[in-house]
């Protein structure tokens, strides 16, 4: 009557992902077409978290079962992998594309994960960006960063015009931009 499986109690309580994973860059602004995208930073350094099931608004997205970010994990969502490719190269692992498009004028964009209760959301992250001042004037090829992840990352202040984080192929000429 042996048994080969083990059980265990896990009794400490799971971490939120509320203000740990992070909407940190927006690429809206692209020099070629389709090549928007949206990078997440989990910036926990012990827990990664399960965002299967979690949705997008902004970008029409959901994440499929068994999407995971590690601690201190980025994930980029794309318009498109064949443009995100051909604007910035192949370093960069693009994770999924996204049906939405992301607005040059600027958005809303929500990170949402299921609630306990049907049809109720978590609000993970949510930054509204916009094309006009106090945000960063919107520069072809250059994305929003988030300055410091840890920081209310509602607030202008907390966001740079700055070169992507990813290098673009010698085929697709470098613009100089300062944050």
């Amino acid at each position: 009557g042996a048994s080969n499986s083990v059980s265990r109690v896990y009794n400490v309580a799971v971490p939120s992902p509320v203000d740990t994973v992070v909407i940190n860059e927006i690429m809206y602004h692209p020099v070629l077409p389709d090549a928007e995208y949206v990078e997440l930073f989990n910036t926990s350094t012990t827990n990664a978290f399960d965002l299967s099931g979690w949705s997008f608004n902004g970008l029409a997205y959901t994440f499929p079962n068994g999407t995971s970010i590690r601690p201190r994990g980025f994930l980029v969502l794309a318009r498109s992998r064949a443009a995100f490719r051909t604007a910035y190269g192949a370093n960069v692992y693009v994770f999924d594309e996204f049906d939405g498009n992301l607005q040059s004028d600027g958005e809303t964009l929500s990170l949402l994960k299921p609630g306990a209760a049907l049809d109720t959301a978590i609000v993970v992250d949510r930054v509204r960006y916009e094309a006009a001042s106090p945000w960063p004037a919107a520069v072809p090829g250059a994305s929003l960063q988030l300055r410091d992840p840890a920081q209310d990352n509602s607030r202008v202040a907390n966001w740079a015009v700055g070169n992507t984080n990813v290098m673009p192929p010698a085929s697709v000429p470098l613009l100089a931009y300062t944050s």
